[in-house]
């Protein structure tokens, strides 16, 4: 009889564990389909970070791109611009040389001006001077 209670005892204690190991493999049954989901779940997390790190590589790609043609641009507007600039430099000069050239040609031609009316006076005056001296002659060889 006591055989018998311990190999009852026996197979309730194997019923209990069999109990226990369902459980545990239930819970572990769980935990692993728990953690396929997550494991899920972060790789579709991971997936879109992946391409939102694409798109955002392509954008700034596409922007650094479009900067590096913008400062290309810039460079040939300040080319642009220098060369203006010295353009307008140069005819500031050439103007202040015409300038120079006109005022200097104005003296030169306000000092011929002036020499020729001195000619003219003299000339005339000397004219004057013979017409009455030759009229003077003509008065004296009438008498």
């Amino acid at each position: 009889k006591a055989k018998i209670e311990e190999a009852k005892a026996a197979e309730a204690m194997v019923a209990n564990l069999k109990k226990e190991i369902e459980k545990e493999v239930a819970l572990r049954t769980e935990v692993m389909k728990g953690k396929e989901m997550l494991e899920a779940s972060f790789q579709g997390k991971v997936d879109q970070l992946q391409l939102e790190q694409k798109q955002i590589s392509t954008t700034r790609a596409s922007a650094d791109k479009e900067i590096a043609a913008k400062n290309q641009e810039l460079k040939k507007m300040e080319k642009i611009v220098a060369e203006l600039r010295s353009s307008i430099d140069r005819e500031a000069k050439l103007k202040d040389e015409a300038l120079r050239s006109n005022a200097e040609l104005e003296r030169t031609l306000q000092k011929k001006t002036e020499e020729l009316k001195k000619e003219i006076s003299s000339v005339n005056s000397n004219a004057e001077k013979t017409i009455q001296s030759k009229n003077d002659e003509i008065k004296e060889m009438a008498n």
